[in-house]
């Protein structure tokens, strides 16, 4: 039971890492766009 919760806990912090670091590259890419647009 324990190892189950550090495991979900485990899951849930890597799935949060993983949207912020797509959130900065999805940042990054639409800010050269932009750039390269105009």
């Amino acid at each position: 039971m324990h190892l189950h919760n550090s495991n979900n806990f485990f899951s849930r912090a890597f799935i949060s890492s993983m949207v912020s670091t797509v959130q900065k590259v999805g940042e990054g890419v639409l800010s050269v766009g932009l750039k390269q647009v105009f």
